[in-house]
């Protein structure tokens, strides 16, 4: 699957800004194709794991994944399916794998990556993100939201040190 040329200048500043500071958050709006694009950085990686909050976003994410990246071995961890990639890229809920039953299950990774980050400030998120951490402490933390803004107020700074890209509504028109 061939990016977007916007797409490959969002791909390209968050693998910038990971290498830089070790983690980014990339913000784009609905429609934009963040899903391809968060697919195409945890492609570059050897071993990815995917978290998202809702199995809807886990399928869709997997199976864009694939497009991008046939030849590269996934698997899934959620409640019913509980499989990890130990060589590859694994697609986790966070609610399935952030718990003290389920945390110590992790391999190591090299990059952590948030859909919706917006929830990455969550503790289940934050458990998820110091085992990686410990895994391996070169881990990278990638987040890609369309709403940075938590309801709650409560900012993301303690994941993200940084914003890599941000793609507007206007820039989408244009």
């Amino acid at each position: 699957m061939q990016l977007r040329p916007r797409q490959t200048v969002f791909v390209d500043r968050c693998k910038i800004a990971l290498q830089q500071h070790g983690n980014t958050i990339g913000v784009a709006t609905v429609g934009f194709g963040k899903t391809i694009a968060l697919s195409a950085i945890a492609a570059s990686y050897p071993r990815s794991l995917v978290l998202q909050h809702r199995i809807e976003l886990l399928e869709q994410n997997r199976g864009k994944f694939q497009r991008v990246a046939p030849e590269a071995a996934t698997a899934t961890f959620a409640a019913d399916h509980k499989r990890w990639a130990p060589d590859g890229h694994t697609f986790a809920m966070v609610q399935s794998l952030g718990t003290k039953a389920s945390i110590p299950l992790m391999k190591p990774v090299d990059l952590v990556v948030i859909d919706e980050a917006h929830h990455a400030s969550a503790a289940s998120y934050l458990r998820v993100i110091e085992q990686a951490k410990e895994l391996n402490p070169a881990t990278h933390i990638l987040g890609v939201t369309a709403t940075p803004e938590r309801g709650d107020g409560k900012g993301l700074r303690a994941v993200f040190s940084n914003v890599a890209d941000i793609v507007s509504l206007g820039e989408m028109v244009q």
